[in-house]
């Protein structure tokens, strides 16, 4: 079996890779593991001392920046939709009034209507809504200076005060915006220090285990945090989805007690693995958990009881598609 060194393209295996092998090299005292310092260069063991902990304090702020995008943009729906309504009921209620006799029709044109246009003004884009939020308003304003009655119900108060909110969730946007593509392009200058220093500590793996046989080899520079890939025609290596809150099966044969696995989960819902007696089974408590980004070699006596010939996957969100890859051993 022929297989290469992957290395890490998104931020988040980037932060895996360096997570992993600081818990690696150091103790829970932050010290150097005797074991550890046989294999890694000191610079290189200082060097990630110190940088790891700057990486993940970046990481985890571009998510968050992220996030609170994405949370941002999710709140402003229903605030759009409630300035559209107010609008749209403000025309059909001041078209009503016409109907009626209460207003005249001539007095469209102070809201920047033309006075045989008695259709509700397109509110598709962002300007759209507060360009006739503004035309209400000031045209109020315009028909009550001319002795005009104001309008209730809503009022040209109420547009407003949905106007303000609008903007406001338009302003927090930019501004989430804005922090987010600072912290990107934060991110983006620090890839090529972490790819550098990543490749540094995989070199010294390597080189220290140089002297095993390859399938040995492949194995201990795994268990320091050194990821492959086969090579394109592996049948080894098995690569798939699973729906949210769903199960999928990855292998019902092909594998035993002694199996390694190598487990890598691609994609940004976390993942369970588990060996089961059938491949629709639930999964158990004890199911081996995988975060987005995160690689595990483990064995399939860990993952579940000896004659169970059922490799499945369990995805534990409920909204996002999980991606996984599966290489046996």
């Amino acid at each position: 079996m022929s297989s290469i060194i992957k290395r890490p393209k998104s931020d988040a295996e980037r932060n895996s890779v360096l997570k992993g092998t600081s818990e690696l090299i150091f103790t829970s005292e932050n010290e150097v593991n005797p074991e550890a310092a046989k294999i890694f260069q000191a610079e290189t063991i200082d060097h990630l001392k110190i940088y790891a902990v700057f990486f993940f304090a970046l990481y985890q702020s571009h998510i968050s920046a992220k996030n609170e995008q994405s949370e941002i943009i999710k709140q402003k729906v229903p605030v759009k939709k409630a300035v559209q309504k107010i609008i749209s009921h403000f025309v059909q209620s001041f078209n009503n009034g016409i109907e009626r006799g209460s207003y005249k029709i001539s007095e469209r044109s102070l809201y920047g209507i033309d006075v045989n246009n008695n259709e509700i003004p397109k509110l598709t884009s962002e300007n759209d809504i507060i360009l006739w939020c503004d035309n209400i308003i000031n045209g109020e304003q315009a028909r009550i200076a001319k002795g005009g009655t104001a309008m209730t119900n809503p009022s040209a108060a109420d547009v407003k005060a949905m106007e303000d909110s609008f903007k406001l969730t338009l302003k927090e946007q930019r501004d989430k915006k804005l922090e987010f593509n600072e912290k990107q392009v934060k991110m983006q200058k620090e890839r090529e220090v972490a790819d550098a220093l990543i490749k540094d500590l995989w070199d010294q793996i390597e080189y220290y285990f140089r002297k095993s046989e390859p399938a040995t080899r492949r194995l201990q520079c795994r268990s320091w945090g050194v990821r492959y890939k086969r090579l394109p025609g592996d049948n080894n290596l098995i690569t798939g989805t699973v729906a949210p809150a769903a199960v999928t099966n990855i292998l019902s044969s092909g594998f035993n007690d002694k199996s390694i696995f190598t487990l890598t989960n691609i994609g940004d819902a976390v993942l369970q693995f588990y060996i089961a007696p059938t491949a629709t089974a639930a999964a158990p408590a004890n199911a081996y958990s995988l975060s987005p980004g995160a690689t595990a070699d483990i064995a399939a006596n860990r993952l579940g009881p000896a004659g169970n010939t059922f490799l499945n996957v369990f995805n534990a969100d409920t909204i996002k598609e999980g991606e996984f890859e599966v290489e046996v051993d």
